[in-house]
């Protein structure tokens, strides 16, 4: 089982974790008192499992926004399996909306990378990968 937690430095997937950086998150969110940390990754996890679902092998999961960047998951399908490798794209984050729809359009669309990492994050099973999303989504919302 997955287990997906979410700090203030950290995306963690079981043991295997990424940096984030929550400046640019807050700073769009700072309008409203009652959207926290967990609310707005709770918004991209939902956008992400959109991506999860459509018939496209390759897409990008965005986790932490900066300034001139947008740090991905470039998701790879292959088989029961979802490949993760970490990428950065050339996206200016203004342009960047934290909102379930843009988020999986967004995923889908052809970027340029800036950096690509060249160890592969992990695999996971899909249906482990979607469960443990589900699981993040519900708690932060409450249920």
């Amino acid at each position: 089982m997955i287990q997906i937690n979410v700090d203030g430095e950290r995306i963690k997937l079981n043991e295997d974790s990424v940096l984030i950086d929550i400046y640019l998150i807050e700073e769009l969110f700072s309008k409203d008192p009652k959207t926290n940390l967990k609310k707005v990754y709770s918004i991209l996890f939902t956008g992400w499992l959109k991506s999860l679902d459509s018939e496209h092998r390759q897409f990008y999961l965005p986790y932490s926004i900066d300034d001139e960047f947008v740090e991905t998951f470039r998701a790879t399908k292959d088989g029961n399996l979802i490949v993760l490798k970490c990428v950065s794209l050339y996206v200016f984050s203004f342009d960047f909306k934290v909102e379930e729809n843009f988020v999986y359009e967004f995923s889908l669309k052809n970027h340029e990378i800036a950096k690509e990492y060249p160890d592969n994050f992990g695999e996971y099973d899909i249906v482990e990968f979607k469960n443990a999303l589900l699981n993040y989504i519900n708690m932060a919302n409450g249920n």
